[in-house]
């Protein structure tokens, strides 16, 4: 399939084929700075929940400008999603909390109840794509078709709402 006929479902599939991301959030000083960010999990409507500690100087940042953007890359394939972000509060955190945490989590945090322990959701709302969506074999095997039979290559970009 080509590059520019992906859907919600492609971009879905990709995510949580990724562990880790790079999340994008603005500074105090409005310069643009990127972590890694362990993604928790992937909705069907590709937003995405993570963990920050919310005195973090990422996590102050986050509430102060909810704009962000989670990128994922492969070999060959890039994948960046922007959004809003909003912290979870209250039973829907607990709830969270529960369904996501695993004993890693405590190297960061003092157990589920630590006050520290942000949950956020990135509300996703478009997602562009650049690469081959099948992935480096399938690319090579692409490169290889094109310049033999001199068709039109399925890499390419696309941008999909979400």
């Amino acid at each position: 399939m080509d590059t520019h006929e992906m859907t919600k479902s492609d971009i879905v599939e990709i995510m949580r084929g990724k562990s880790i991301g790079m999340l994008t959030t603005v500074g105090g000083d409005g310069g643009l700075y990127s972590h890694p960010m362990d993604t928790q999990e992937v909705t069907d409507d590709g937003d995405v929940y993570f963990v920050v500690g919310k005195d973090s100087e990422q996590g102050r940042w986050l509430k102060d400008t909810p704009q962000a953007n989670m990128a994922y890359s492969d070999a060959g394939s890039w994948l960046s999603v922007a959004g809003t972000v909003r912290f979870l509060e209250g039973e829907e955190r607990a709830e969270k909390i529960d369904q996501l945490w695993d004993d890693s989590m405590s190297s960061y945090f003092d157990g589920k109840e630590d006050p520290n322990l942000g949950v956020v959701l990135l509300d996703s709302e478009s997602a562009q794509f650049w690469g081959h969506k099948d992935g480096r074999v399938a690319a090579l095997f692409d490169l290889v078709r094109t310049r033999v039979t001199g068709e039109e290559s399925g890499d390419g970009t696309a941008t999909v709402e979400l």
